[in-house]
């Protein structure tokens, strides 16, 4: 579903073209996936989750260096919970589960993630890194 003229939104150097590009090409595929995803994870738990997809609002000056969409429990928005992120950079495309400063409760979502099995315990050779700050690449 993603391809290589989705990395190429962040070619435009312009905040309105990049913005037209985002909103016109990545952001209905981040619908359907956000959609897909949303529903199969309440399906598989007793939550509901939410779809919410960057708007880049508060943008006035430079354009995007990345997209997102989020999906989590928040009906009204996702910082302030645990949340899977899904998005793209110039030269990537990444999934994140993201705690960010909003979140309360951090004990609590640490001590029930400590308790899930080691799926990836040698990162260096799956692929996949660990992140201390999500808006990083």
């Amino acid at each position: 579903m993603i391809d290589q003229q989705d990395f190429d939104v962040f070619k435009d150097p312009t905040l309105a073209g990049r913005l037209v590009l985002i909103r016109s090409q990545v952001d209905p595929k981040f619908e359907q996936i956000g959609a897909r995803y949303a529903t199969q994870f309440t399906q598989q738990s007793q939550f509901q989750f939410y779809v919410h997809i960057a708007k880049h609002l508060r943008r006035h000056k430079n354009p995007p260096p990345d997209t997102w969409l989020a999906i989590g429990e928040g009906k009204r928005g996702y910082k302030m919970l645990p949340h899977f992120e899904i998005g793209l950079w110039p030269n990537a495309l990444f999934i994140w589960l993201a705690y960010l400063a909003e979140v309360d409760q951090k004990p609590v979502y640490a001590a029930k993630l400590a308790t899930l099995p080691n799926l990836y315990p040698d990162l260096t050779t799956s692929g996949l890194m660990l992140a201390q700050d999500h808006t990083q690449q």
